[in-house]
């Protein structure tokens, strides 16, 4: 039962994942389809985090949360240590997203998404694939 309901959490992330993916290939025109890009990556990080925990679960290891998700996934070998900073970086521009709108700020978590944030989703994905084998 466990498998298959990690599975399925898995495959909803592979959905989350490439429609972030594909925002990122859209031009942007405006204020509006920058936002809608940041607003798929809190998703992505919220859908990938409980995808963590599902895992870490199976281990016996406790997720409260995103950070504590990461932190799993590195004791599972699914984040290497030369990662690790990256994934923090995930978690601090997910939270800079939910406090208050920043023009500036917008935009440089845009620009995070756009470099290290979808090469970090990406990364782990192929890794709890791995693991999933």
């Amino acid at each position: 039962m466990a498998y298959e309901v990690i599975q399925k959490n898995y495959e909803q992330y592979l959905k989350v994942l490439g429609k972030l993916d594909e925002s990122l290939h859209v031009e942007i025109t405006s204020d509006l389809i920058r936002d809608g890009i940041i607003q798929r990556f809190e998703f992505t990080l919220e859908v990938l985090w409980k995808l963590i925990k599902r895992i870490a679960q199976t281990r016996e290891i406790e997720v409260f949360g995103p950070k504590d998700a990461f932190k799993a996934a590195f004791q599972l070998g699914l984040i290497k240590p030369e990662e690790e900073g990256l994934f923090v970086e995930m978690v601090k521009q997910r939270n800079l997203t939910s406090y208050t709108y920043n023009e500036k700020v917008a935009i440089e978590i845009f620009e995070f998404i756009k470099t290290d944030g979808i090469k970090a989703f990406k990364i782990i994905e192929k890794r709890i694939k791995e693991y999933l084998k």
